[in-house]
């Protein structure tokens, strides 16, 4: 089960092995998109660009798509706060 634990982030394109930096305190997993998604379903919903980084909150709900190496911080407090 991908959703309902912690945060998810997804990475896309070319890029998406590299992760993010954030805080050891923040329960967070990650994941690429391409690994997870064989389907297509999830690109499909959220049409991410290339070498993106998409965080999704436990419930589900998508709390931010930036490129990747943007920080993910502000993002993050924000998706903590609302779950």
């Amino acid at each position: 089960q991908l959703f309902g634990g912690p945060l998810v982030v997804l990475t896309t394109g070319p890029a998406s092995g590299a992760v993010p930096a954030l805080p050891a305190s923040v329960p967070v997993e990650f994941h690429r998109l391409d690994d997870i998604d064989t389907s297509g379903v999830i690109a499909e919903a959220v049409s991410p660009a290339v070498d993106s980084a998409i965080l999704i909150r436990p419930d589900g709900h998508v709390a931010a798509v930036v490129p990747v190496g943007t920080p993910l911080i502000p993002a993050t407090q924000r998706a903590l706060a609302a779950s």
